[in-house]
C-alpha cells in the first residue's frame, strides 16, 4: 500500500501573480498570509492588486524565525483569531513549511503555496521540516493535508539571485542519490520505483537545460529552459517525495547538515553540493 500526496493543482507561468486573486477566490474570500518581509516585497504590488480586484480580505503574518513548534503555534493562533478559511504561504522553504504545518492543524482551512525561490520542493513536499530556535533539525513532520494549489510565477523566481536556483538543482539531484541505494537493495516497491523515476526525470532535465537555465536566471530573464528547471526543482522533486509507502526511507541531509553551526546558515542544496558533486563525477 502506498499513497501519492501532492497538491491538487499546479500552476506555473510568467505573470501568474496577476491572476492569483481570481484563482484564490474560488476557494476563499478571507485568507491568512504567512510570509517573510523579503518574500512579501518580491510578490508586490502585483499580488495585493490582484487580491483587491478579486474582493479578497487578507491579513499578513510575518515569520521572522525558524520554522519551530513555537512559531507554528503562534501563527495557528493568528489564523484562528482571524477566522480565515485559507492559509496562503509565500516564500522559501522555512516559510512554506510553517504555513503547511499550520494549515495541517486546521481541518476546515485550505492551503495554497507560492514559492518565491526555486531552492527546494517545499511548496509541494508532504512534510514540514521543524527546527529548534538555533536552526537545528528537530523532526520531519508528515502532513495529512496538501495544498489546494501551488502557484509559481516565473517572473518572481527569475528576479532572485541565481544561487537559489543552483541550490534547488543540487537539492533535487541529491534525491536521486538518496533513493538509489534503497532501489539496489529492493526492486519490488512500486512507490520506490516511482520515486526513482521522478528523481531521474529531474536529472535528465538538468543535464539538458540546467546550464542554460543558470545563465538565464543570472541575467534575470524568463526562458523555456529556466521554466523547465524551475518545474524540476519544485514539481518533479516534489513528486519524488510524494510517493509514501510503509517503508521509512530517511534522507541524510536534513539532520546531518543542521548539526554544525556553520552549515545551519546554508541552504539545503548548498550543504549537499560537495557530496553530490563527488557522486556526479563518478557517474
Amino acid at each position: 500500500m502506498f499513497a501519492i500526496k501532492s497538491p491538487q493543482t499546479y500552476h506555473h507561468q510568467p505573470g501568474l501573480l496577476s491572476r492569483t486573486g481570481e484563482l484564490l477566490a474560488v476557494h476563499s474570500s478571507d485568507i491568512a498570509i504567512i510570509t517573510s518581509p523579503k518574500a512579501w516585497r518580491a510578490v508586490n504590488p502585483q499580488l495585493e492588486t490582484s487580491l483587491k480586484a478579486a474582493g479578497i480580505r487578507w491579513q499578513v503574518n510575518f515569520l521572522t524565525t525558524e520554522c519551530t513548534d513555537a512559531a507554528i503555534e503562534k501563527h495557528l493562533v493568528s489564523v484562528r483569531e482571524q477566522n480565515a478559511t485559507l492559509v496562503l504561504g509565500i516564500g522559501g522553504g522555512r516559510v512554506l513549511d510553517c504555513a503547511k504545518a499550520v494549515a495541517n492543524l486546521l481541518t476546515d482551512v485550505g492551503l495554497v503555496t507560492i514559492p518565491t525561490v526555486a531552492a527546494t520542493c517545499a511548496a509541494w513536499s508532504p512534510v514540514s521540516i521543524i527546527y529548534n530556535e538555533h536552526g537545528g533539525h528537530v523532526r520531519s513532520q508528515p502532513l495529512s493535508r496538501m495544498p489546494l494549489m501551488l502557484l509559481v510565477d516565473t517572473n518572481v523566481i527569475a528576479q532572485n539571485d541565481v544561487r537559489y536556483l543552483k541550490a534547488g538543482i543540487v537539492d533535487a539531484l541529491a534525491k536521486w542519490y538518496e533513493f538509489r541505494p534503497y532501489k539496489q537493495k529492493s526492486d519490488d516497491s512500486l512507490a520506490l520505483n516511482l520515486k526513482v523515476q521522478a528523481a531521474q526525470l529531474a536529472v535528465d532535465v538538468f543535464e539538458q537545460y540546467g546550464a542554460q537555465a543558470v545563465k538565464d536566471n543570472a541575467r534575470h530573464v524568463v526562458t523555456p529552459a529556466l521554466m523547465k528547471v524551475i518545474d524540476a526543482n519544485i514539481a518533479v522533486a516534489g513528486m519524488a517525495n510524494s510517493m509514501r509507502d510503509e517503508t521509512p526511507r530517511r534522507a541524510w541531509r536534513t539532520r546531518s547538515t543542521t548539526v554544525s553551526p556553520i552549515s545551519r546558515n546554508c541552504m539545503t542544496g548548498c550543504t549537499a553540493r560537495k557530496w553530490v558533486s563527488g557522486c556526479w563525477c563518478s557517474r
